[in-house]
């Protein structure tokens, strides 16, 4: 099974960068991200599995769509009027999926997406002794998921969520809060599983949508090399990470054919299961735990859709999200902080197939003051969608 998930995301690596700690930057996908992801009620794509697995009863025919999200993340850091840039990288990731209905109340999907990341790379970072650094934790989900029409109105829908995670740490070890001469290069990956429940209202000119998403927790092993100057050391390298549960509410309103207002809010927990991530080592007779005490977040997300022509609709939206780092655990390792998204995007579509695009930008910043050092962070994260659709 490994092998194929390899196959599946060897052009579209996990390697993420939000802000608000895992969570996306706005929405999934180029018509949930052209809308910020106010997308829970609406869920009439392929972000249906991430979005509410219920939206699968809009399908009536089978339904293909490939597609691909590039994600730009920018960071800086200020500390004591001294300030760095995290280096230029660009990450694909991957969206996709297969959609066909078995009757007239039975949907069948598959589908592959990327719901949670986390990273930040900087060259000769100044603070941590002037190395590079790279950090990465992220998931790609392939998702089986089946929805029951019960009646014209009200559907439900769940998914069976197999994790794909990547967790990427090279930088010096810290000991007692502080970087070390020990440079470590740390690589793993692994699967665990999760799911999903979702429901789904429709009536004439509005609908509403829920999705509990549970955590999924994933085993990570690699390898791991430990450097002092010239000397280094290999080993093994295990360790675990419980990707965070969500609770999605959404409503969608069209007060014509042409026009749809949607609002979506999430929950997103992190606790109790994140309090530290603790790293064991094969060979070494020692581990190293990192604490975390990550916050559970909460965002918020507007969206609007506009049919222009028979062939052509545009979509817009704006969001907000919490932080989720406290100020003892943030630094550029683990950059994090509160902000704001807008999005817009279009859709081309004739007879069966769809061409769709979009762009989003993530915006924020923070400061974290103690007793000897003020600290500032900024994130600027860019997010650009492209995907085709067809119904056959």
């Amino acid at each position: 099974m490994k092998r194929i998930f390899l196959l599946l995301l060897i052009c579209c690596p996990v390697i993420n960068a939000w802000s608000a700690g895992l969570n996306r930057t706005g929405g999934l996908g180029p018509r949930a991200g052209a809308m910020s992801g106010a997308y829970t009620a609406i869920a009439d794509d392929i972000s249906v599995f991430y979005y509410n697995p219920a939206g699968l009863v809009n399908f009536t025919e089978p339904y293909a769509e490939l597609g691909t999200e590039l994600i730009i993340p920018r960071f800086s850091y200020e500390r004591n009027n001294r300030k760095i840039r995290s280096a230029d990288v660009y990450h694909p990731s991957p969206l996709g999926g297969y959609i066909r209905p078995l009757n007239d109340d039975l949907v069948f999907g598959l589908g592959i997406y990327s719901p949670y990341g986390l990273g930040s790379s900087f060259e000769s970072n100044r603070f941590q002794r002037w190395r590079d650094t790279e950090t990465m934790l992220g998931v790609v989900n392939i998702s089986q998921a089946i929805a029951w029409r019960l009646n014209d109105k009200l559907s439900l829908g769940a998914s069976l969520d197999i994790g794909y995670g990547q967790f990427v740490y090279r930088a010096p070890l810290e000991i007692f809060g502080r970087p070390s001469v020990i440079y470590a290069d740390n690589k793993a990956d692994g699967f665990g599983i999760g799911g999903s429940l979702g429901l789904l209202f429709q009536d004439e000119s509005w609908s509403f949508g829920l999705k509990a998403t549970s955590p999924l927790k994933v085993k990570l092993e690699g390898r791991s090399e430990l450097s002092v100057g010239p000397i280094t050391f290999r080993d093994r390298l295990e360790t675990e990470f419980t990707f965070p549960g969500r609770l999605s509410f959404g409503l969608a309103w069209s007060p014509n054919e042409k026009l749809t207002l949607a609002f979506d809010t999430k929950y997103t927990f992190y606790r109790p299961a994140n309090k530290e991530m603790t790293l064991s080592f094969r060979s070494l007779p020692i581990s190293k735990s990192e604490k975390l005490a990550w916050k559970n977040a909460l965002g918020f997300h507007w969206g609007l859709a506009y049919q222009a022509t028979e062939h052509l609709t545009f979509r817009t939206g704006f969001g907000w999200l919490a932080e989720v780092i406290p100020d003892e655990t943030v630094s550029t390792l683990m950059t994090d902080v509160a902000g704001w998204d807008i999005s817009a995007g279009m859709e081309y579509h004739r007879n069966d197939f769809s061409l769709l695009v979009s762009a989003l930008w993530g915006f924020g910043d923070r400061e974290v003051k103690t007793f000897t050092r003020r600290e500032k962070y900024q994130a600027d994260v860019f997010v650009f969608s492209l995907s085709g659709s067809y119904r056959f």
